[in-house]
């Protein structure tokens, strides 16, 4: 791989790691605004990350490991969330 591919990839992994440390950091929280902020946040970020790997595999320039890097992810996300309703969700407006 070239060093510009090699220097994208620990960006990346950089950010998702970082993601991952704010969302175990709030795993207990109370229902709130915050915690809704990250619910949807994550969503964006997962449906994103499809898109980008199923335009790679259309593209033919990621093969069949875009599937499971971005993909399959984010549908068990999207089935978590399903399955756990809204209750996760904080009702306050404030």
């Amino acid at each position: 791989a070239n060093p510009a591919s090699i220097h994208m990839a620990r960006a990346a992994g950089g950010a998702t790691l970082a993601i991952a440390v704010m969302v175990w950091l709030a795993r207990k929280s109370a229902p709130s605004q915050a915690r809704n902020a990250l619910i949807i946040g994550l969503a964006v970020f997962f449906l994103l990350e499809a898109i980008v790997d199923l335009r790679g595999i259309m593209a033919g320039t990621v093969g069949p490991d875009g599937w499971y890097t971005g993909v399959l992810p984010w549908l068990v996300f999207f089935a978590l969330t399903v399955i756990a309703g809204r209750s996760a969700m904080s009702e306050t407006e404030s």
